[in-house]
């Protein structure tokens, strides 16, 4: 180890027994609090900051010694004093003899005093009312280390925003509080041609509108031409419901997957529609054999989504989609005995990150497949002698285009987040506090019974069973399409009558009856009030409505 040493002029003391106790007591009371930290080994650590010149009270010094000078080095030597320069960030030693003996220091330098930074993240957090986070100076490190939890992401974007310069000098360290929210995700996957999107009113991705009912849409949800990603409110109506219920069966248009998922808050869902090609290879092995390999490839569509709650109704939603379809093999080796197959994948990938309210619709269109038509005309007979015949034959191949079973195919995808609403939990609390959560038919055409109620609560329900039974329809184009299933609602009703909220517990596979089961009860509301004398807030009602 290198030491810098520096000699100091003896100077006789001056001052009598009385001023040596005093100065004693002066150093013992004043100078030793302001930097000593005693260390093992008999160090004391003095902290040091870069750039701030440092006073080290001493007595007639006659000798001072750094191990490296680069960290902090010697200013100036007084009668009761040493300066000492800080330079470099770093540890060293200090070593000053004087006529107390020696004295051992361990010189801490660091580049600032993060304490300020840490009063003024403080400060910041306090306004921002993040009760939960908390700031700890790592002087090791060189930083201010942000810990805790923060509930909601957008808490965390607007703490890092309201830091500004001082993110370079913080350690961010927060976690972001696992959400209990949980996300239902309800995803279809349409295979249509392009006559029936335009039955329906799409002409993706130029735009996205509906053509009944008019006016539904506003115009800031048009899209423009190269769009692929839409987002709009569709409201489960009958005239679109009927309308892909109506394609379906004419054959124009095709469910290729119809997944519901169930995702928690920041946590990622994947589906796959498609399936594994097999890759098939030869590899010659010793001894003259040969051995297959099998390996998979996957194709389709493949869906990767990660929706975050931000807010009370918004979602935050991080969408990957990757569409691929197999091509022709390519063989290496004989055609009669390859070697290996090798299938190409057309890949089309698109992502993307957005807000959506919750229930609010995104759709994913312009993904279309030409179709390819090939015509072979020749003349009658010579056209049939090999080789000669080509002379006579002549193939013309069109891409796209056409109309009908000649059209293109377009790919649709609506995708469709819903906050779940702790329904089922909720009608469990409060069936310990003496709310009833009671279950009724009201079908024209079965014959289940409600269970047998007691009191005011059952005469309310038979009242609300029969209402609801003498406002049932069945709809005329489900009558002529044959739909028939059952669909089970589940209402909540408040004390005065109001409907609170109504959802799809089972679907019936149509649409067209859930919805017209929904607006049948919706049509009702409001209903009566709670008879004065029953305690009940509101109750919890499933109903089964069964079309036949």
């Amino acid at each position: 180890m290198k030491i810098k040493s520096y000699e100091c002029n003896k100077r006789k003391a001056q001052n009598s027994k009385l001023g040596i106790i005093l100065l004693s007591l002066v150093l013992s009371l004043g100078a030793c609090p302001i930097f000593a930290q005693e260390l093992p080994g008999g160090f004391e650590e003095i902290k040091l900051y870069v750039g701030e010149p440092f006073v080290l009270p001493s007595s007639n010094a006659k000798r001072v010694a750094v191990a490296r000078p680069e960290v902090a080095d010697v200013r100036s030597v007084a009668t009761d004093e040493v300066v000492l320069e800080p330079k470099a960030p770093g540890v060293t030693s200090l070593f000053i003899w004087d006529d107390y003996g020696r004295h051992a220091y361990q010189l801490k330098v660091l580049s600032e005093d993060f304490s300020l930074v840490k009063e003024r993240a403080d400060n910041i957090i306090r306004e921002l009312g993040l009760s939960g986070i908390s700031t700890k100076v790592n002087e090791s490190e060189g930083k201010v280390f942000l810990i805790g939890e923060i509930s909601e992401l957008n808490d965390k974007e607007r703490l890092l925003s309201a830091l500004g310069s001082l993110k370079d000098k913080i350690l961010d360290l927060t976690q972001l509080k696992e959400e209990e929210a949980t996300l239902d995700i309800a995803v279809q996957v349409l295979e249509m041609s392009k006559d029936a999107s335009r039955t329906l009113g799409f002409t993706m991705p130029s735009s996205v509108s509906v053509s009944e009912p008019p006016d539904r849409f506003s115009s800031a949800l048009r899209a423009s031409m190269d769009a692929i990603f839409h987002v709009f409110d569709w409201p489960r109506a009958n005239n679109f419901t009927a309308k892909i219920d109506a394609l379906i069966e004419e054959g124009k248009a095709r469910v290729l997957s119809s997944p519901r998922l169930a995702c928690q808050s920041g946590k990622e869902a994947e589906l796959l529609v498609g399936g594994e090609k097999p890759i098939l290879t030869t590899q010659s092995v010793s001894g003259g054999g040969t051995g297959t390999q099998v390996e998979y490839k996957e194709f389709g569509i493949k869906l990767k989504i990660k929706p975050t709650v931000i807010e009370k109704e918004r979602i935050k939603v991080a969408l990957n989609i990757e569409v691929s379809e197999v091509g022709t093999a390519e063989i290496l080796g004989a055609a009669n005995a390859p070697t290996a197959k090798a299938f190409p994948l057309a890949k089309r990938n698109a992502s993307t990150e957005l807000f959506l309210d919750s229930g609010q619709t995104l759709g994913i269109g312009g993904l279309v497949k030409e179709k390819e038509e090939s015509i072979v005309r020749k003349t009658a007979f010579l056209g049939d002698i090999p080789i000669v015949g080509l002379l006579f034959r002549k193939k013309e191949t069109k891409s796209g285009g056409g109309t009908g079973e000649k059209g293109n195919i377009e790919l649709v995808i609506l995708l469709t987040p819903t906050i779940m609403q702790r329904s089922s939990a909720l009608a469990e609390k409060t069936s310990d506090k003496g709310r009833h959560t009671e279950s009724l038919q009201a079908s024209r055409v079965s014959d289940k019974k409600l269970p047998n109620l007691e009191g005011a609560l059952g005469a309310y329900v038979e009242d609300l069973k029969s209402r609801i039974s003498a406002s049932i329809d069945y709809p005329s184009l489900a009558r002529e399409l044959d739909l028939k299933g059952e669909v089970k609602l589940r209402l909540r009703i408040l004390a005065d009558g109001q409907l609170k909220d109504t959802y799809v517990l089972k679907s019936s596979g149509s649409e067209l009856l859930d919805s017209a089961a929904i607006d049948a009860i919706k049509k009702l509301a409001p209903f009566a009030a709670f008879p004065s004398f029953l305690d009940n807030n509101d109750i919890v009602i499933d109903i089964p409505i069964v079309y036949s």
